[in-house]
């Protein structure tokens, strides 16, 4: 049995790491060194690095011949899934949640 917490979006989320603005030089610079970690391990799918208000993925594709998928976030919200054993069996397809305000 496996017990799944879903995040709601709002209430659960999370802002960016710090109010601090990247400027597009460091997002770049960011991006670089992402594109470096893959290429130095093509064991890996993806990597990803969190800065400021900046959160910059990379994931390796083989889609329509390119190498590489950038998402680039600002102002990103993130929250964490929590798995447990306890607990009955999960069904997305009956996932309710309440909107709050």
């Amino acid at each position: 049995m496996i017990n799944i917490k879903i995040p709601v979006y709002p209430q659960d989320f999370l802002g960016p790491l710090s109010p601090e603005v990247l400027t597009n030089y460091e997002i770049n610079d960011m991006i670089r060194r992402l594109v470096g970690m893959l290429e130095a391990d093509p064991d890996e799918e993806y990597f990803y690095l969190a800065c400021g208000d900046t959160n910059v993925t990379i994931l390796r594709s083989e889609y329509d011949g390119m190498a590489y998928e950038v998402l680039v976030s600002k102002n990103y919200s993130a929250a964490e899934v929590e798995v447990s054993n306890e607990g009955g069996d999960f069904d997305l397809d009956t996932f309710e949640y309440e909107e709050k305000d």
